[in-house]
């Protein structure tokens, strides 16, 4: 699950990195279809979906 959880973060961190320079990763191409601010509030989705899932799979890591 943490597996997971890095990928969404890094997806969602390099997306808006690279959207600052003018440039995007073809895969969240479509995130800037609704504009600047919604395509900014889809990438921070991703980066705090891709850390929920990072607690929540440690958490249960932790359990067994």
């Amino acid at each position: 699950m943490g597996g997971w959880g890095g990928t969404l973060i890094l997806l969602g961190a390099g997306s808006f990195l690279l959207n600052m320079i003018g440039m995007e990763f073809i895969l969240l191409s479509w995130v800037d279809m609704w504009g600047t601010i919604p395509g900014i509030g889809i990438r921070l989705g991703v980066i705090a979906l891709g850390v929920v899932i990072l607690a929540v799979g440690g958490a249960a890591a932790s359990d067994e």
